[in-house]
């Protein structure tokens, strides 16, 4: 899937370190992805492709799984974030120094990390 959620929300790529615009479309792609997953009921898996984010015209991918849980005996559909480059740790803004929380547990969406990816086959 893709959209242009940063044109939407006037919001510009400004450097290949721009962690905290990674942040931001991270939180708008995860809530779209959500949404969707309320409307397809077999919706499993859902990667946003977001084209030529910078001069060389490269993409950058977020990818989310959906899962059906059971919570005090009624069911769920979870969307959980699959872990990028950029995740994991806190990265300093290039532009002020400040801190951007890019570590796991400061995220929404309960991201999954390399070792925890479901099976393939189940696609």
């Amino acid at each position: 899937m893709s959209s242009d959620f940063e044109v939407a929300a006037g919001d510009r790529w400004t450097g290949d370190e721009d962690y905290a615009w990674f942040v931001r479309s991270y939180k708008r792609r995860l809530k779209a992805t959500q949404d969707v997953a309320l409307a397809c009921a077999k919706l499993q898996q859902c990667i946003w492709v977001q084209m030529g984010i910078n001069h060389w015209n490269s993409s950058l991918e977020h990818t989310f799984v959906v899962e059906n849980r059971v919570s005090e005996g009624d069911p769920t559909r979870v969307v959980r974030g699959v872990k990028q480059y950029w995740m994991g740790r806190d990265q300093e803004d290039t532009h002020d120094g400040s801190v951007v929380k890019c570590k796991l547990e400061d995220l929404p969406g309960d991201i999954m990390g390399e070792n925890d990816s479901p099976d393939p086959d189940e696609y």
